[in-house]
């Protein structure tokens, strides 16, 4: 990217843009109509991992809400408002929850909590560790245990999504189906680790 990396932003928008309606001459005056996306997705808000990017659909597709250590908590106003106006408003059956290897959100919550408004935030996912310490370890290679809690806080996530008074309300009248996955980054491959609650 030149110095102006805004800037550089614009032109590749632009020219993605034009490739778009070069393949599709409606795409955009489809999209302006309105959205009819099919699945809720709530990822971290890592950079390398892209919900469009990684499983390969266009704009439209999914509805994304991201956050560290991508976690569903019910004191989130931003979660909930997103919940609510996907699941009831636009509609959406299929819900993910997905982690990544190596999440950084996740290793900081096996570190002793430094005081940032982060440690707060992964207060969950310290809780988890100690609940399941055991099954954890403290020995062993530490790449094992982090992908252990990776895949067991996406469990965790999606227990505490079925959870929520708007899910277990809108599951009474119509479906609803939740999904954990993690995304290997070294592979660019998703694997399920968690089914509906």
């Amino acid at each position: 990217m030149s110095p102006d990396r805004i800037g550089e932003l614009i032109a590749r928008n632009r020219a993605w843009a034009a490739r778009r309606t070069a393949e599709d001459p409606e795409i955009f005056a489809r999209l302006a109509r309105g959205q009819r996306p099919f699945c809720l997705w709530i990822g971290c808000s890592d950079s390398r991992v892209a919900p469009e990017t990684i499983v390969d659909v266009g704009p439209g597709a999914l509805f994304v809400h991201r956050n560290v250590a991508n976690l569903v908590r019910p004191d989130d106003p931003n979660l909930l408002s997103v919940l609510e106006f996907g699941l009831g408003e636009l509609g959406i059956e299929e819900v993910v929850v997905c982690g990544h290897e190596g999440c950084g959100g996740v290793a900081r919550a096996l570190e002793e909590p430094r005081g940032a408004l982060v440690d707060d935030w992964l207060r969950p996912v310290r809780q988890l560790a100690r609940s399941r310490a055991d099954e954890l370890g403290r020995d062993g290679v530490a790449g094992d245990r982090l992908s252990r809690l990776v895949a067991l806080n996406v469990a965790d996530q999606l227990h505490r999504l079925a959870g929520l008074p708007l899910v277990r309300r809108l599951r009474r009248s119509r479906p609803l189906r939740l999904h954990g996955l993690v995304f290997d980054i070294a592979s660019g491959r998703l694997r399920r680790v968690a089914t509906d609650p």
